[in-house]
């Protein structure tokens, strides 16, 4: 990347220049046309009736040096867009945006079809979106801190991280590091390695962060950092990622490891509520079968939609779980607790979201006559309200494996924090050791 440095001056730099935005005539107040490091010296207030900045080059850093972009978040309007030219089909890539308080816009930071973009140690305030992303690969959202009542919209692909050697609270780790929300999220770091066991799920397009923070990006020290690399795919797919710096000895998905939380034994409120949702009244259990290992797993499965597409998923789930077994729908997302049965070619919910658990199944994994079950703990904020969503995955390579894990998830007392592997052997499911 080249070194050369643009100082922008607020009162002697606004650049009343013409972009195009999805093929329309915006006017911005600084356009960036060449490659270079760009600093910001003193916060940048956008005129009203402007957009922010327009990048219209690859192989750029806008170092925010902590200073403010604030917008007139009165219309619709961008803080930071990284062009793409639909006429020519031109994509930008090599992008840096770092150290930037980015308020008051209806887009934070928009791009379509941008490649290696890098959006860290960034604040975000009272914009409507923090970031809109269209068939973008290789794009790392980490370290930033996310303000209140504020959604991603990032084409069901996650705001990724790098893999990171660093610092927290004295000892050095490596793992992931996604981003910082306020107000802070209902989940513990069992780990105490500063990431939250659980997902963050915003509130629109499936945007979601596998690796929430547990304190803000300043108790995190950064001594190295590893960017995968990534297949070649055409642009309107999602890519696929292999880390080729993964800690085990073969390439794992990028994703890495979601570590839920187990459900907490249901406890009774004093009115006979259902408090926090885990505990449901007796006429509620209507069509929930009998024979569960206990009253914790019984309830998750009732407050849970129950999803089944193959028929002879479906009935099984209707002979050991409950009557209710559902479809999946085009539009179904994981902002509802979820039962899915069979893998991702018998279940279209399954198929979408297979990638998301820690041990994804196919036809080969994890086995003849074997099945798995997993569990995403899925936090979900919209309108300044957290909520917390189950998402229970039973599925195997063949039906046996499929049956096999339906009726051991039976036995549970609780929703497991790994993967359990069970086998079918002699017409009974089998813990896999």
């Amino acid at each position: 990347m080249k070194n050369s440095t643009l100082n922008i001056l607020l009162l002697s730099l606004l650049l009343f220049v013409v972009g195009t935005c999805n093929g329309y005539a915006i006017e911005y107040d600084w356009v960036i046309n060449e490659s270079g490091t760009y600093n910001l010296e003193e916060d940048l207030i956008i005129s009203e009736d402007k957009y922010g900045i327009l990048i219209n080059a690859s192989n750029v850093t806008i170092n925010g040096n902590n200073f403010k972009l604030i917008g007139h978040n009165n219309h619709d309007n961008i803080g930071i867009f990284i062009n793409y030219d639909w006429m020519t089909d031109k994509i930008y890539g090599d992008i840096e945006i770092k150290n930037l308080n980015i308020s008051n816009f209806s887009s934070g930071i928009y791009m379509e079809e941008a490649k290696r973009v890098s959006i860290h140690n960034c604040e975000f305030w009272n914009n409507t979106h923090v970031i809109i992303v269209r068939g973008s690969p290789e794009l790392y959202t980490y370290l930033n801190t996310f303000g209140p009542n504020q959604s991603s919209r990032v084409n069901s692909d996650p705001l990724c991280s790098p893999k990171a050697v660093y610092e927290y609270k004295g000892k050095e780790h490596t793992y992931r590091l996604g981003n910082y929300y306020i107000p802070a999220l209902d989940l513990k770091d069992t780990d105490n390695d500063g990431v939250l066991n659980g997902v963050m799920l915003s509130n629109e397009w499936d945007g979601y962060d596998p690796y929430p923070l547990k304190e803000a990006p300043s108790n995190y020290v950064i001594k190295e950092l590893y960017y995968p690399t990534v297949e070649n795919l055409p642009s309107y797919a999602n890519p696929v990622i292999v880390d080729i710096f993964a800690l085990a000895d073969e390439p794992e998905y990028y994703m890495g490891k979601v570590r839920p939380e187990p459900t907490p034994e249901p406890e009774p409120t004093p009115n006979g509520g259902s408090g926090k949702g885990t505990v449901v009244k007796e006429q509620e259990k209507q069509g929930t079968r009998e024979g569960f290992g206990s009253q914790n797993i019984r309830d998750r499965v009732t407050l849970s939609n129950v999803i089944a597409d193959d028929p002879l998923d479906a009935d099984l789930a209707r002979k050991q779980l409950k009557d209710n077994v559902i479809g999946s729908e085009d539009d179904m997302s994981l902002n509802e607790d979820a039962v899915i049965i069979g893998g991702p070619v018998s279940n279209a919910f399954a198929n979408k979201y297979n990638h998301m658990f820690e041990k994804p199944v196919t036809n080969d994994y994890p086995g003849e006559n074997t099945g798995v079950i997993q569990v995403l703990r899925i936090q979900e904020e919209a309108g300044g309200i957290v909520q917390t969503h189950y998402i229970v995955y039973i599925a195997g390579s063949d039906r046996y494996g499929t049956q096999a894990a339906v009726e051991y998830f039976k036995t549970l007392t609780e929703l497991p924090d790994e993967p359990i592997t069970v086998k079918w052997v002699d017409g009974k499911p089998v813990l896999v050791e």
